[in-house]
């Protein structure tokens, strides 16, 4: 994957000439006020300039960019792809006019190790800078471990965030991770269901995917709505353990897994639950 990171000067970067006529999108109040408070905690995708005048040319992230510029931000971290054709790169920049950019869970792994590797920081203070606890930061970070296959799979929204953290299971092998992994691709387990067969590989058991619960709506018997993903991610990374949200009819559940008493206090924790 072609793809470095840098703090470029915000001034070096342009619209693409790909992106097709239209209004600026325009970044909400309180994310400008959030920059001028915090500084920018997201990254954008930008790509060396083919046809502009910038030296780079924006792909993803123009909210943040625009919202960068408001709240007079001089450079912005950027993730630099060298591998993409002008159709994928016309697409991304399309994908970003109908959504904010939420970098995919190995971009973001990239990016933390990157500043750590850089800049000799802690989890602690990546952490500080993105807004997450170190417990998050480690949990994205620990993505990296997994096999090559298994990670660009995670990058193409191919596996989502609450599986990907079950397959980084450090007693699974890579030969296991990307079988798994496969079984993701093509059964779609709950994360109940695949948490059964990382257990079950660990113990040498074959990996079968049990049988769904009566019980469980038809929603999670098809492929997920892409924002629920999407939450169910965002809301992983917050609380660092994996969540599964169940959805149908305007209702439905919110799961949350845990392995030992120790994960679900530090879970409680950060709800804000006293004893």
């Amino acid at each position: 994957m072609g793809v470095e990171f840098k703090l470029i000067d915000i001034d070096l970067i342009g619209y693409s000439p790909l992106r097709e006529k239209g209004a600026p999108v325009s970044p909400s109040p309180d994310q400008v006020r959030s920059m001028l408070l915090n500084g920018v905690t997201d990254i954008i995708m930008v790509r060396l300039s083919q046809y502009g005048s910038a030296p780079y040319e924006l792909i993803k992230g123009e909210a943040i960019w625009i919202a960068a510029q408001s709240a007079q931000i001089t450079s912005i971290q950027c993730a630099v792809r060298d591998d993409l054709s002008d159709d994928q790169a016309a697409d991304l920049i399309k994908e970003d006019r109908r959504q904010s950019f939420i970098p995919d869970p190995i971009t973001e792994a990239e990016t933390y190790q990157s500043l750590i590797d850089s800049e000799k920081i802690s989890k602690a203070e990546v952490g500080r800078r993105f807004g997450k606890t170190r417990t998050v930061v480690s949990r994205i970070i620990g993505l990296l471990q997994l096999d090559p296959w298994v990670k660009e799979e995670i990058r193409a929204g191919r596996i989502n965030y609450t599986h990907a953290r079950l397959l980084a299971n450090e007693r699974l092998s890579h030969f296991d991770q990307r079988y798994l992994a496969e079984q993701c691709i093509k059964q779609g387990p709950t994360t109940r269901q695949l948490g059964t067969m990382v257990k079950s590989t660990i113990e040498g058991l074959p990996a079968e995917l049990e049988p769904a619960s009566p019980h469980t709506s038809q929603a999670t018997a098809k492929n997920k709505d892409k924002d629920i993903i999407r939450l169910e991610q965002r809301l992983g990374e917050i609380i660092g353990c994996p969540v599964d949200i169940e959805h149908s009819n305007g209702a439905g559940a919110l799961k949350i897994k845990y392995s030992n008493l120790d994960i679900l206090s530090g879970v409680l924790e950060r709800l804000g639950y006293e004893a």
